[in-house]
C-alpha cells in the first residue's frame, strides 16, 4: 500500500508519541537516536552496500536506508544498529528497556518486490557473543511479502526469545541466496501493535556551503601530460566530463646544490607547463603544484621544500595570470619513515609541523597569494595508546593537541586521506572525516575529503627480525636501497620488511638487499637461535592481527656452507584491503557514496569538496562496466 499522511495521522501524533520509543528515522545524523553506531557486515562471498539516501523516503521528504545485497551460496550479509551510546565510550552502556514498548516497528519497501531478510535482535548477553537471535523473516510479518510500496513490519519483542527486556542491537540479515535492493525507514519500538507511527519531519538543514563543492584530482604523471598532446586532450575531456574543478599536479623539477642550505629548485618544461595551466584555466580548473616525499619532513631536508616553494613563486611571477599555480599541495607523509614510532614519532611530527610553518612564513614574506595545503591520514586524531591516551598528541608552540589539529592550525587547507569505500557506519568516510571538519570550522581552514581509486596487486613482503638497539640512518628513511619499507610490531618485537618486485629478473638483487637489511638492522644469530620459537609465535600473532597480511613462510640463512642455518625472517603476502579503495567498484557506487557524504559535510562552511586519488585509476574505473 502507498503511505499518505491523513488528518487522523496528524491528530494522533501527540497521543502516539508517548507510546513510541524512537530508534532512528535516518533523516539526520549518522548515529541512532541513542547515539549508537550502525555498520554493514559481510561474510565470505556475500556482500552488501548500505547508503543513507535522500532519493527515497517515507513521506514528503527525508532519508531512508538503502541496502543493496548480493547473498551468494556462501556467507551472509546485512546491517546492525547499536541501541546504546557509542559516541561516549567512557560511559557505562545504557541499553533500551523495551518492557513498556514490546513491539519493534519499521517500514520497508523493495526496489522490485519479493526481497526478504531475517529480523534479529540482541540483548546484552547476545551482544557479548557478537551474535543475535532471529524472530523470523520479513515475509512472516507481511501478507504478500515485500512490495514496491512502503509497509510497516511489526514484530513482538517476545518473538526474539531474548533473556531480558534490554535491547542492545537490531540486525537485518540477508541469509537467502539472491540479489536485491530494499529501503528501510522509521525504526521504533512501540507499546502496542495498533500504535500509529507518524511520518517524521526532517530538521531543515542549514547548508552554509555554495551549491557546488570543489572536485579535485591528484595527477602524478606530469611528463606524459606535457609531452603527449593526444593524452592531454583525453585528460581534459575526462576532467570536463567528471566536473573536475581542481588539480593537484606533480611539478617537474630538479635540484641544484642539493642537500645544502643553498639548494635551488628548477621547474622543468616551463613553457609546456604554462600552456597546460592556461588550458586548465580555460576549463575553470585551478592547479596546485604537487610534490611529496616522506624524508622531506625532516629538518635537514627542509631547504629542499622551501626551494620548491620559491620556485613556484618565481614561476607565477614570470607567468600570465591564467598560467599561474593557484596553490601548492604537499603530500609528505611522515609516518612512512621507519623511525615513526613511539617517542620518535613525536620528534618527527614536530619537524613536520615546523616545515609547514616555514612554508607559510615564506609565502607571507614573499607576499604571495598562493594557497598552501597538505595531505594527512584520517587517523591522526583517532589513534590511541593502550592506556587510552592519544597516540599522536603533542606539544607544539606551547599548545597540546593531536597532530591533525596542529596541522589544520598552520596551513590554508588540508586533504584528509579518508580512504574508505562507503560513507556511513562506524568505519565510514563521514565518521573518519567529521573530527577534522568540526575543528576546521572553528579555525577557518578548508578541508578536502580524499578518496582512493588505486589498488595494488598482492605482493610478497620479506620481513627480518629487527634489533631495536641497532639504530641507524635507516630509521629516518622510507626506503632501503630503493625498496619501500614495511614495519610491523608485536609487543617488543619489531619487524622490518621490503616488498619483493614482481619482475623475476631482479629477484637476485632483492635477496642481496634483504641480507644487507638483516646485517644492518637485524638481531645477531645468537639471539635469533636462542629465541626462535618465541619470535615465531610473535610473528603469528602480528600477522593474525593485521588484515593486510596473509600467510607466513619463515626462512633461514647460514653464513657459510658448513655452518648451521638460523632463522632471520619470514615472507608474507600483502594485500590492499577492499574497504580502502573504490578500484573494484562501479562509478555509480562511488558517486552515490560521495552524494551521501556531501549530504552531511556540506553543512560545514569550510568543507571544500572531494579529492580523487588519482587520474589514471579514476579514469580506468570510470570506463568499467562493473556493477559492484
Amino acid at each position: 500500500m502507498s503511505v499518505i499522511q491523513t488528518t487522523a495521522d496528524i491528530s494522533s501524533k501527540n497521543e502516539s508519541t508517548a507510546n513510541i520509543l524512537p530508534v532512528w528515522n535516518f533523516d539526520n545524523g549518522i548515529v541512532t537516536d541513542q547515539n549508537g553506531f550502525y555498520n554493514h557486515f559481510k561474510v565470505r562471498s556475500s556482500t552488501v552496500d548500505v547508503y543513507l539516501t535522500d532519493k527515497v523516503y517515507r513521506g514528503e521528504s527525508g532519508r531512508s536506508m538503502k541496502l543493496v545485497y548480493d547473498k551468494q551460496n556462501e556467507g551472509f550479509c546485512g546491517v546492525w544498529f547499536h541501541l546504546f551510546d557509542d559516541e561516549n565510550a567512557s560511559l557505562k552502556k545504557k541499553y533500551i528497556d523495551v518492557s513498556k514498548h514490546r513491539y519493534l516497528s519499521f517500514w520497508v519497501k523493495g526496489k522490485v518486490g519479493n526481497e526478504n531478510f531475517s529480523i534479529q535482535m540482541a540483548d546484552p548477553l547476545w551482544l557479548q557473543r557478537e551474535d543475535s537471535k532471529s524472530a523470523g523473516y520479513a515475509t512472516d510479518y507481511l501478507n504478500g511479502g515485500i512490495t514496491t510500496d512502503w509497509q510497516e513490519i511489526v514484530v513482538p519483542c517476545e518473538a526474539f526469545g531474548l533473556y531480558n527486556t534490554k535491547a542492545s542491537c537490531f540486525v537485518l540479515n540477508f541469509t537467502i541466496t539472491g540479489q536485491g535492493t530494499v529501503y528501510i525507514d522509521d525504526i521504533n519500538f512501540k507499546s502496542s501493535r495498533e500504535t500509529s507511527v507518524p511520518i517524521s519531519k526532517p530538521i531543515v538543514k542549514n547548508r552554509k556551503k555554495q551549491q557546488h563543492s570543489a572536485k579535485a584530482m591528484w595527477v602524478w604523471d606530469i611528463h606524459t601530460l606535457l609531452k603527449n598532446n593526444r593524452y592531454q586532450d583525453d585528460f581534459f575531456d575526462f576532467c570536463v566530463t567528471k566536473k573536475i574543478t581542481e588539480l593537484f599536479l606533480q611539478i617537474p623539477y630538479k635540484f641544484e646544490n642539493d642537500l645544502t642550505e643553498d639548494v635551488i629548485c628548477i621547474i622543468q618544461h616551463p613553457k609546456k607547463l604554462r600552456s597546460f595551466i592556461k588550458r586548465a584555466t580555460s576549463n575553470n580548473i585551478l592547479v596546485h603544484a604537487l610534490d611529496g616525499y616522506p624524508e622531506f619532513v625532516l629538518k635537514e631536508h627542509h631547504p629542499r621544500v622551501l626551494a620548491q616553494v620559491k620556485a613556484v613563486i618565481a614561476f607565477n611571477k614570470e607567468s600570465a595570470k591564467n598560467e599561474q599555480f593557484y596553490g601548492i599541495h604537499l603530500d609528505n607523509e611522515p609516518y612512512q619513515l621507519l623511525g615513526f614510532e613511539r617517542a620518535a614519532s613525536q620528534k618527527i611530527l614536530k619537524q613536520y609541523l615546523k616545515l609547514n610553518e616555514k612554508v607559510m612564513a615564506l609565502l607571507k614574506e614573499r607576499k604571495s597569494n598562493i594557497v598552501y595545503g597538505v595531505d594527512i591520514p584520517f587517523w591522526f586524531d583517532e589513534s590511541f595508546n593502550a592506556d587510552g591516551t592519544p597516540t599522536y598528541e603533542l606539544k607544539f608552540n606551547g599548545k597540546v593537541k593531536d597532530a591533525a589539529k596542529h596541522i589544520i592550525d598552520i596551513v590554508d587547507n588540508v586533504g584528509i586521506m579518508d580512504y574508505r569505500n562507503f560513507a556511513g557506519g562506524a568505519d565510514g568516510i563521514i565518521r573518519h572525516g567529521l573530527g577534522e571538519l568540526k575543528y576546521a570550522e572553528k579555525v577557518g581552514r578548508q578541508i578536502y575529503i580524499g578518496v582512493e581509486t588505486f589498488k595494488y596487486k598482492p605482493k610478497t613482503v620479506s620481513f627480518i627480525f629487527a634489533d631495536r638497539n641497532r639504530e641507524s640512518k635507516m630509521a629516518i628513511a622510507s626506503r632501503f636501497e630503493n625498496y619501500p619499507i614495511r614495519v610491523l610490531t608485536s609487543g617488543e618485537l619489531k619487524l622490518i620488511g621490503i616488498a619483493k618486485p614482481h619482475e623475476p629478473k631482479i629477484n637476485d638483487d632483492f635477496d642481496i638487499t634483504l641480507i644487507k637489511l638483516h646485517e644492518q638492522y637485524g638481531f645477531s644469530p645468537k639471539n635469533l637461535i636462542k629465541n626462535e620459537e618465541k619470535y615465531k609465535a610473535s610473528v603469528l600473532d602480528a600477522i593474525s592481527a593485521d588484515a593486510r597480511y596473509k600467510n607466513v613462510d619463515f626462512f633461514s640463512i647460514s653464513e657459510s656452507e658448513n655452518q648451521e642455518s638460523y632463522l632471520i625472517g619470514f615472507d608474507t603476502t600483502e594485500i590492499m584491503l577492499e574497504k580502502i579503495t573504490f578500484a573494484d567498484r562501479s562509478i555509480e557506487h562511488l558517486e552515490e557514496v560521495l552524494d551521501e557524504v556531501a549530504y552531511t559535510f556540506e553543512e560545514f562552511q569550510y568543507f571544500r569538496g572531494f579529492a580523487i586519488h588519482y587520474y589514471e585509476t579514476y579514469k580506468a574505473m570510470s570506463s568499467k562496466n562493473n556493477t559492484r
